[in-house]
């Protein structure tokens, strides 16, 4: 029996380690290896696996579990009968910890994608993405057939690849990578939009080292989201606390015999609400309170629920509550680096200026350093100063101040420079500044909006008029512009973007003079006619031109991954409510007196009725001087526009630049390019485009666009290749454009040009 144990222990490391070799020859896709995943949108076809699809837009993947991603040679094959776009990429992930690329994982995956690059990139968390290697391919401009070498030993991972009519691989790159101990998934995946839901093929595929007999741990589910504890502040006020961060923009918390609550706060980190009601509770009463419609931070679904408590408070009189304006209380002067300074404590610190004519009390308030708040306690006297710094560390203030010290005051400011913000007890936004990158020795003082280094002989002026200015900042209301109703409109807006993509509100400028966005807040309307959760614009702090557009977007990269930008200074990354898929109304008011700017009740049945696929395509406003709420004033962006205009003009709008006849242009040949434009202007929005070549025979060459949803005007190109992929050979050809509206109405189009 011993000698027995002794041979399967010497035979398991060979047990252990396996090589892969698909070379999907079955028409069974888990014949030989047990390929979990979309396996229905997929099926074998002459030694490739293919994917075969239903005409929607979507994702699929197939994986197997047991690849190494160290010491290890991966070897397959990729081929499109479509060039690569941002809608229309296939991956490889060579390892991956996760089956679920949508959730929190570690992997690394080879791209061909919409850039006509071959990349090798890692991507770890929910979000980040790092690309290791990356080389542009010219061939990928169109449909292509390519082989991958990757080859990885402990420390570096080379990239080879080859065209299929070429023998040699050539070496792309090679980057150094964080070794993984553990076996993970190799996941074939490809992206496309609905006209391109067959035309993918992954090629036979060898895998040197791959672990046999092995299983993944499961993954864990989203943990439901849960209320955690319900405590009265005091007898109108009760604060809730979640086991995760929520969305309360839809949800409504009402309390037995109080009604539905009056108020709405969320903390930082989005776990706690604080909830106030006009009316008080009795002591010794039993409330219940019920919520519904609250999201969590999945926002899958909404949660409901309830929660019965004992009332401990007595009613006591409400005690005044205070409005903080933004530019109230001001962050004045930053000291980063004091390192010899010559009349003052080697001690950073931040000077706050109050500019009004009365106290403000600082309970509640939060001084926030690297998304980190503060919590203040003090008060600041009218027209005084206020200096933070860290608490045990020497200072000096002048008499004009007070002193601030705090153990959770940074330890160290950066000397290249951060953002600073400044937040009222009722969590909004008051101030907000970048200060530059220090110089040692000297502060930075505030003047009006810019910075200026402190010419005090002492290097800064803490607790007292800044040194390069005669006298305090003063708020300046006469000066400041006020926006008024209509001025600002919304434009367009991307209630249901595509997946990894996101949400976006566009405002246009309509007056004829510039105007500032940061006095503006922007929140939904609830049923009862009263706003939600304000969303303010103080971080904001360009003015938009006249003519000209702000796109507002919780992700920038989530909008320019997915549109073209033509001007990336319009975008603006911030919080803002969430769109809903359906119907909502959105308000863009002042902060200061809740005065109404524009509003609009948007649904989706404003899309075009040819929009049947909503995902990805933005609403988009059709005069701009007309009726926000009119329903015919909007309608779907252009599909040619890619889905939306985010930041310039929309693709359906009612202005005919120039005043010229309608209609659309022969193909006009781009010898730079080799493409072809067709340049079209029409009479009205909402035209649907189908668009052929054909030779003078009659027989329909290539296809350019097939029931697609044109703008007012623009431009459609093609490559001049032919439907089965072949450069089209020289010669005159017949453009034929069909043109028909859904509200009736229908053009013809033949134009004679010539193929170069």
């Amino acid at each position: 029996m011993k000698q027995m144990y002794l041979f399967f222990a010497l035979l398991l490391p060979f047990c252990a380690l396996s090589q892969v070799t698909e070379p999907f020859n079955n028409p069974e896709i888990s014949y030989k290896y047990d390929w979990e995943g979309d396996a229905d949108r997929f099926k074998i076809e002459d030694g490739f696996l293919r994917l075969f699809d239903s005409s929607i837009a979507r994702t699929a993947s197939l994986y197997i579990y047991g690849v190494s991603l160290a010491d290890n040679e991966w070897n397959l094959r990729l081929k499109s009968d479509y060039k690569t776009t941002n809608y229309n990429s296939m991956r490889v992930y060579l390892w991956c910890n996760s089956t679920n690329i949508e959730s929190e994982r570690t992997g690394y995956y080879i791209e061909l994608g919409g850039d006509k690059k071959i990349s090798l990139c890692k991507v770890w968390g929910l979000n980040a993405k790092e690309s290791l290697i990356s080389r542009q391919i010219d061939n990928l401009e169109k449909a292509y057939d390519i082989h991958i070498r990757v080859v990885s030993d402990h420390e570096k991972i080379t990239l080879y690849a080859r065209s299929d009519s070429k023998p040699e691989f050539t070496e792309i790159g090679s980057t150094d990578y964080e070794f993984q101990a553990n076996p993970g998934y190799f996941i074939l995946y490809a992206k496309y939009s609905k006209d391109h839901a067959k035309d993918k093929y992954f090629g036979p595929i060898t895998i040197r080292n791959f672990s046999t007999g092995t299983s993944p741990v499961p993954e864990e589910k989203p943990a439901e989201l849960t209320l955690q504890s319900v405590e009265q502040e005091d007898a109108s006020t009760l604060i809730l606390t979640f086991n995760q961060s929520v969305n309360p923009i839809y949800a409504s918390f009402s309390l037995s015999a109080l009604g539905e609550a009056e108020q709405i706060y969320i903390s930082e980190d989005e776990r706690i609400i604080k909830l106030v009601w006009p009316k008080q509770m009795e002591k010794g009463e039993t409330y219940i309170l019920s919520y519904k419609d609250l999201y969590d931070n999945h926002e899958k679904k909404p949660n409901s629920g309830s929660y019965s408590f004992v009332a401990i408070h007595t009613t006591t009189v409400q005690p005044e509550i205070i409005q903080y304006s933004t530019g109230d209380l001001i962050i004045n002067e930053v000291m980063a680096n004091p390192n010899g300074a010559m009349g003052l404590p080697e001690t950073e610190y931040v000077e706050l200026y109050n500019t009004t004519d009365k106290e403000i009390n600082l309970t509640g308030w939060s001084f926030i350093y690297a998304d980190k708040g503060t919590s203040l306690q003090s008060t600041v006297p009218e027209k005084g100063y206020a200096v933070l710094y860290r608490e045990g560390r020497d200072i000096t203030v002048d008499k004009d101040g007070i002193a601030i010290p705090s153990d959770k005051f940074p330890s160290a400011l950066a000397n290249t420079g951060k953002q600073i913000q400044l937040k009222s007890n009722d969590g909004s936004l008051i101030d907000e500044i970048t200060y530059p990158t220090a110089k040692a020795g000297f502060s930075w003082e505030r003047i009006e909006d810019s910075w200026q280094l402190s010419s005090d002989q002492r290097g800064g002026t803490p607790g007292s008029v800044n040194s390069t200015q005669s006298s305090e900042p003063e708020k300046e209301e006469e000066e400041r512009i006020i926006i008024m109703p209509g001025e600002v409109v919304f434009s367009e807006l991307l209630p249901e973007p595509q997946e990894g993509g996101s949400e976006y509100i566009e405002l246009y400028n309509r007056s004829d003079r510039a105007l500032p966005l940061s006095d503006l807040s922007i929140a939904v309307r609830k049923n009862d006619n009263s706003l939600n959760t304000n969303y303010s614009l103080s971080s904001i702090s360009d003015s938009v031109e006249p003519g000209e557009y702000a796109l507002l977007t919780k992700s920038i990269a989530g909008v320019r991954d997915f549109f073209l930008i033509q001007s990336p200074e319009s975008l603006h990354e911030l919080k803002l409510p969430v769109l809903a898929n359906t119907s909502a109304r959105l308000v863009l008011f002042r902060t200061k007196d809740t005065e109404v700017i524009d509003e609009i009740h948007y649904t989706d049945k404003w899309h075009s009725i040819s929009t049947k696929n909503r995902k990805g395509i933005a609403l988009e406003r059709i005069d701009i001087n007309g009726d926000t709420q009119d329903p015919d004033n909007w309608t779907s962006a252009s599909t040619l526009s890619g889905g939306g205009t985010p930041g310039y003009k929309n693709s359906q709008t009612g202005e005919i630049s120039g005043g010229g006849s309608t209609g659309i242009d022969m193909p006009e040949y781009n010898p730079a390019t080799g493409d072809y434009s067709i340049a079209y202007q029409l009479d009205r929005t909402g035209y649907l485009c189908r668009a052929n070549v054909y030779d003078t025979s009659g027989r329909k060459i290539a296809e350019i666009l097939n029931h697609e949803l044109l703008g007012s005007e623009g431009i459609i190109s093609w490559d001049g290749f032919a439907s089965g992929g072949n450069k089209i050979v020289a010669g005159i050809y017949i453009f034929h454009a069909e043109l028909y509206h859904p509200q009736g109405g229908r053009k013809i189009y033949k134009k004679v040009f010539l193929v170069r």
